[in-house]
């Protein structure tokens, strides 16, 4: 094994960005669009579903998981120029993402911005990318990324990946 490129002191001062912009406490789910979010710390699970769509304005930590899920949309503020974001999941050792059935994830819109996933979970599906989701940056210092069913990505990292059924990973110079 090889050292990851994310210091776990690294990931501990963006959720603490996250809790400075304040903390909502219970799983917060969101339907329709004109939602925006950040920072913020949620204890509990973030789930943006059926064809909702989430303008992140600031780190998120998310301590019970994060779900973007049936043709949902999570992007960037355009505040954000050409600059990237993150949104974290876990806590402890659990708190897993799924990005699935036609989601969607991006930056801004800038070139050279971008949305990153992490989880802290040591589970084996601690990221799972699937049904044609497509993501920019995920990333995992601890458990295991699943992708699979024609998902998209543009760089993954972790700690053990398993591909399958038609994945699709491309990977850009500088990323």
């Amino acid at each position: 094994p090889i050292p990851l490129p994310i210091a776990d002191s690294e990931i501990e001062a963006w959720k603490q960005e996250a809790q400075d912009g304040g903390i909502i406490m219970g799983n917060v789910t969101l339907t329709g669009v004109g939602n925006t979010l950040g920072p913020t710390k949620i204890v509990g699970k973030l789930v943006v579903d059926n064809n909702a769509i989430l303008t992140i304005t600031g780190t998120i930590w998310a301590t019970g998981g994060i779900d973007i899920k049936n043709g949902a949309l999570a992007k960037l503020a355009s505040g954000y120029g050409t600059t990237s974001g993150i949104l974290i999941a876990g806590n402890a050792g659990t708190g897993d993402i799924l990005l699935d059935n036609n989601s969607l994830s991006q930056g801004s819109g800038q070139a050279g911005s971008y949305l990153m996933y992490i989880s802290t979970s040591t589970s084996g599906q601690a990221i799972k990318v699937t049904n044609n989701a497509q993501a920019d940056i995920v990333y995992t210092n601890t458990g295991t990324i699943e992708i699979d069913n024609n998902a998209d990505l543009r760089e993954i990292v972790g700690y053990r990946i398993y591909l399958s059924n038609n994945a699709v990973i491309t990977y850009e110079t500088g990323l």
